[in-house]
């Protein structure tokens, strides 16, 4: 009796340190706990279409009633902290006693409180370049110091397509008792330095397609996406089709908090990293920021580069006539 006794005193110790553990961990989709969240993305010049900014706050379990106020401009930054918010049942709360600059090999530039835990370079000043490193500083009361630094992925380039291109598809019946015939048209894109994940988006038929409505595609060769699939038509004219065709190349910091659902590895490590974030295990390893204090904190300052292209397939007739 005395072991069993002893047995049940060393459970009953371990047990509220294993739901400790649980809670801590934020496995699934609920925290239990209040964590810093600091959140930046860094775009190149020529891509990027509002003022650099980061999200300094915290985010906490949900309480009912309550509601996010986004004031970013940066429509990437704000999808990655609607997503911390929906996929955690979470709040995210700004702190607004941050002071944050962001260095480069020439500029130091020091972003501005706008509100709601968002900080901006108002003036647009800094300068982001692909292959560039870029250091994040924030400093906050009682010397709280937060760290990340990022190298800004290389340039993007479909290397097989030009702007405007017309290209010729031969849609064919992948079996002669189907009637729809299809092909895939190949969009071969170059493998940027500093990128390892990848997301592929395209709509057809011209902007008026709601962009968010798009067909991934991903080879196992992480340079070769899929392209449109062209369906042939009773028409009795050769089929047009317009696509608008997008590739975003992230760093892998900055695909932790990207989309896991639209995002692709390039290579085999890279996709389990991804599958790891894709059932949303663990937060508080979901993290590439450092702290100077003990201290709960989440988040990641990363960088994407982006090349868009618009063209036009025709699909002709072939073993579908």
């Amino acid at each position: 009796m005395r072991y069993i006794g002893y047995l049940i005193l060393a459970l009953a110790t371990l047990m509220p340190l294993a739901a400790c553990e649980d809670e801590e961990s934020g496995n699934g989709t609920k925290i239990n706990h209040k964590y810093d969240l600091i959140l930046g993305f860094l775009v190149p010049d020529e891509d990027r279409l509002s003022p650099t900014e980061v999200f300094v706050g915290y985010l906490k379990p949900f309480n009912p009633g309550s509601y996010l106020v986004a004031v970013a401009e940066d429509s990437f930054l704000r999808e990655q902290i609607f997503e911390y918010v929906d996929v955690y049942r979470a709040d995210a709360i700004g702190y607004e006693d941050a002071e944050i600059s962001i260095s480069s090999e020439t500029q130091t530039i020091n972003l501005e409180n706008v509100g709601s835990g968002i900080y901006r370079d108002v003036r647009n000043e800094l300068r982001v370049s692909t292959g560039a490193t870029y250091s994040l500083r924030i400093e906050r009361p009682k010397d709280l110091v937060y760290t990340d630094q990022v190298t800004v992925p290389g340039d993007v380039l479909i290397t097989n397509i030009s702007a405007n291109d017309t290209v010729i598809v031969y849609p064919q019946k992948p079996d002669p008792s189907q009637i729809i015939c299809h092909q895939n048209y190949p969009v071969i894109v170059n493998k940027p330095t500093n990128a390892y994940l990848f997301e592929a988006r395209q709509s057809n038929n011209g902007a008026g397609i709601d962009p968010s409505y798009v067909a991934k595609y991903m080879s196992f060769d992480p340079s070769v996406f899929g392209a449109p699939a062209i369906y042939y038509s009773d028409a009795e004219e050769d089929d047009f089709v317009n696509f608008n065709f997008s590739v975003i190349a992230m760093d892998s910091t900055a695909a932790i908090a990207y989309n896991p659902f639209g995002t692709f590895a390039g290579n085999d490590a890279e996709a389990q990293h991804l599958d790891f974030w894709r059932f949303f295990k663990n937060i508080h390893l979901r993290n590439g920021v450092q702290i100077n204090k003990n201290r709960r904190v989440i988040g990641n300052f990363g960088a994407y580069n982006t090349f868009q292209l618009r063209f036009t397939a025709m699909a002709k007739r072939d073993s579908c006539g």
